[in-house]
Parts: C-alpha cells; structure tokens; sequence
C-alpha cells in the first residue's frame, strides 16, 4: 500500500501561502526571519513566533486572503486516484492549520489528515503553537521525517511530494520522492533519486504507468 505525504505551500496550493500571508501582513517584516531559518541560524517555530509577532491583520483581512489562494486544479482528481486503490493521502506541512483546513474545505478535501502548525485567534492577536515541537529535528517546527517514521508499517511504500526545503528531513524516509522548484535542486545537488513534476497531473500519470507495471 502506498502512503502519501503530501506537502501544502507551493505543492497542493499554487502559491506559497504561508510566505505570502506572512510578507504581505507584517509589511515585508517576516523576510529577515526566514533568511535567518534558511541559513541555519534559527529553527522555523523561532521564525514563525518572530513572524506572528509582527502580523497587522483584521479577521476580514485573514479571511479574505484566504479565500483568495487556489490549489493545484488536478490534485482533487490525484486525491480521488488514491481513495480507489486504498491508498492513504496525508498532508504534512510546516506551515499553518489555518490557511491549510480553510482551503481544503473550500475544495470539499478537508476530510484529509493534516499535520501541521497551529494558528488561531486569542483575544483579539493570533497566536501559533507547535504541536509537534517535541519531535523536532532542531531546524523544523513540525519535521516531516518523524511523520513518515512513525506511521511506517511492513509492507508500506512510502511517497513523499514536496517543492521546498521544509521537505528535505522526509527525504530519507520516503521510497518514493516527487519534486519541483527547491526540493529538486536539493535532490539533485546531493545526488538523490526524484522524479520530478510540474503540477498534480504529472503525478497521477505517473501513479497510472505503476499500475499498469
């Protein structure tokens, strides 16, 4: 049985969702953080409580974003694919609930497992919290390696689809890798085996040629 895992920002939604909603409402605030967690120098839940901190947002503002984003137009019918050979889709991310559960709703997916990031309103603020902190890799608020180690059972294959380098803890986990954008390069740059995509459609070609195999 296959199990996948799925990444959200820039994978499942067309845009980086998170990196937009934190540049946009916190006036471009947030970019100093994120350097700081691309170079190793803090962890992403330190980014992220940084990044809240600085958030200027009413819930219209929030909501209205929100419903702005849009997701992969062929990963419903990649959802569908798997439901009907009893495989498991679950989304793993490192970004927030929020956003994540708003928009799967909005496309009637919100019935899939997500793994993720907290953030929610608390007396008038949004707050984040890390539910999954405890298992982390040191670089990582939510580390998508421990999601694919723990829910490994004999018998498993498991996929990994993923575009960034909050991806790169899974990689050794998974048997199966699908990339694009900064997880490829990563891929490529430590010579590990990928198949690149472009969007969800190169992806259910592909599950299509296994089955046929």
């Amino acid at each position: 049985m296959f199990k996948v895992f799925c990444d959200f920002d820039g994978t499942i939604s067309l845009n980086d969702v998170g990196n937009e909603f934190f540049t946009k409402f916190t006036n471009g605030k947030a970019k100093s953080f994120v350097d700081l967690w691309k170079e190793g120098k803090i962890d992403s839940k330190e980014m992220y409580l940084h990044s809240v901190a600085q958030l200027n947002i009413s819930r219209h503002q929030l909501y209205e974003f929100i419903n702005s984003q849009k997701i992969d137009p062929f990963f419903f019918d990649f959802v569908k694919q798997c439901e009907a050979g009893s495989d498991q889709v679950s989304i793993v991310s490192d970004g927030m609930d929020f956003y994540i559960q708003s928009i799967l709703s909005r496309n009637e997916l919100d019935y899939l497992t997500v793994y993720s990031n907290k953030l929610f309103w608390s007396n008038g603020k949004l707050k984040a919290e890390f539910p999954y902190y405890e298992w982390s890799c040191g670089k990582c608020a939510n580390c998508k390696g421990y999601h694919l180690r723990r829910f490994k059972e004999p018998g498993d294959e498991l996929i990994l689809i993923g575009d960034g380098l909050s991806d790169v803890c899974a990689i050794k986990e998974a048997d199966i890798i699908f990339a694009k954008n900064d997880l490829a390069k990563h891929c490529l740059k430590n010579e590990i085996e990928f198949i690149e995509f472009r969007n969800f459609s190169d992806i259910i070609d592909q599950f299509n040629k296994k089955s046929k195999s």
